[in-house]
């Protein structure tokens, strides 16, 4: 900031060659031009901010705030902002969650396979959970152990929980717990959640071992429930208790051959429609199959969903001879 003896300094020197300047008015000059400076510096001075006060608290104002239609523009630039950016860490959480939920299905699927390395490579034999909503053979729906004799050929089956508990070691029950999924369908409670037979022991996981056996009764009579969930065909692509060289359909490889996927088509849409109900819509879900390896899956509707499991596996169970029983699963 220049100081006002320097400003005074300068005008003076102007004067003094100016033709016109005489000694009588010279000094007068001198005076009106170093006050109408100071004025002049005053204006931009913050210690001079007194002089003048309306205007520059005016300016100050003006300057300070912003306008209704300024205040709309930043509003509506915001909007928009968010508008472009929460679709995408929609997306961006959703494929976080689908990483985790595909790792999960590979632990549960290498598990099975150690469990069969040690039992002469049987397939655990198992319910794919433990709760009555899902499976008929299982410990709480029939009120009794795993193992015990109902029928002919027909026994309890142990929750694949149980089976495979040992084997996941560290991961603990929160591997069968998807991520995507609303957590009040995930149900693992009791003191003996795994092998119980009464309340309140449950085992309700995300995920569904291919233990198509277990619905084998529905599957079998038909009508319109089993028309509509497929059960048909989820029965006659049972994988449980199957040896592994069994449950290789013919003209397949183990690496189309299903052990285990999210168990409800809603877990990773954004409409959470059921498929069986929506007939067409955006669908996806993550399979672990026999050979190890585990990759998630799009599809439209039930039929491109059901496409992607293997095709019927012969087999026998509870005396009866799943060909005969779906024989229009196996092209009869």
């Amino acid at each position: 900031m220049p100081r006002l003896s320097q400003i005074a300094t300068d005008r003076a020197v102007c004067a003094d060659r100016n033709s016109d300047f005489n000694l009588i008015d010279g000094p007068s000059r001198l005076v009106r031009i170093f006050v109408a400076d100071s004025r002049q510096l005053q204006r931009y001075s913050i210690g001079g901010m007194h002089t003048g006060r309306g205007s520059s608290t005016r300016s100050l104002r003006e300057s300070a705030g912003f306008t209704l239609v300024e205040l709309l523009v930043v509003i509506g630039i915001i909007a928009m902002l968010i508008a472009i950016l929460l679709p995408m860490l929609t997306r961006a959480r959703e494929s976080a969650r689908r990483t985790v939920c595909l790792a999960n299905v590979r632990s549960l699927t290498q598990a099975a396979l150690l469990y069969a390395g040690d039992n002469h490579n049987y397939l655990p034999e198992a319910a794919s959970a433990n709760t009555p909503a899902e499976s008929q053979l299982c410990p709480r729906n029939q009120v009794a152990p795993a193992w015990t004799e109902i029928d002919i050929d027909m026994y309890v089956l142990p929750s694949i929980g149980g089976l495979l508990a040992a084997y996941l070691n560290s991961n603990g029950p929160r591997v069968w717990l998807c991520p995507s999924a609303p957590e009040d369908t995930f149900r693992i409670t009791g003191d003996d959640p795994y092998w119980g037979t009464r309340k309140p022991n449950e085992f309700m996981p995300h995920y569904n071992y291919m233990a198509g056996k277990e619905i084998f009764e529905q599957a079998a009579n038909g009508g319109p429930v089993a028309i509509q969930f497929k059960l048909r065909e989820w029965a006659s692509r049972n994988v449980s208790g199957l040896r592994t060289t069994r449950a290789v359909p013919i003209g397949q490889r183990s690496s189309e051959v299903v052990m285990f996927h999210d168990r409800d088509s809603t877990h990773h849409s954004a409409t959470r429609t059921q498929i069986y109900t929506a007939p067409v819509g955006d669908f996806f879900a993550n399979f672990g199959f026999l050979d190890g390896h585990a990759e998630g899956r799009s599809y439209r509707n039930a039929s491109q969903y059901i496409a992607v499991l293997h095709h019927a596996i012969p087999q026998t169970w509870f005396g009866i001879d799943f060909e005969q029983a779906f024989p229009e699963q196996y092209g009869k």
